[in-house]
């Protein structure tokens, strides 16, 4: 993970990397071939461990690329999708990028 820090033409310093999200659990598929039945009592409260597969993509779908996130003292934000050789540029092109971030939410 690339990361950046740079003073804008105001003064204001800014952090800056980029996020990719993975998916929580990497499993397409099942590993168990077959279902052995144990009869004892069971403390889950589910019949299986695996909770909610489904879970992660409620929150990074397949088609999420990443971002760009800015951070400075006092704002947060994102640009999508997430430029080519930004690690590279100059602190102006940073700048210029910054600016046109959405700002983050939280949410």
């Amino acid at each position: 993970m690339p990361y950046r820090r740079f003073v804008d033409s105001q003064g204001k310093r800014w952090r800056v990397w980029d996020v990719v999200p993975a998916p929580v659990d990497r499993r397409v598929t099942a590993r168990r071939l077959r279902e052995i039945r144990i009869f004892h009592n069971d403390r889950r409260m589910v019949p299986t461990r695996r909770h909610d597969l489904n879970r992660a993509r409620l929150y990074f779908p397949p088609s999420e690329s990443g971002w760009l996130c800015f951070e400075s003292d006092e704002a947060k934000r994102r640009l999508r999708p997430i430029p080519a050789g930004w690690a590279h540029d100059s602190d102006m092109v940073l700048e210029q990028l910054c600016v046109r971030a959405d700002p983050d939410t939280g949410g």
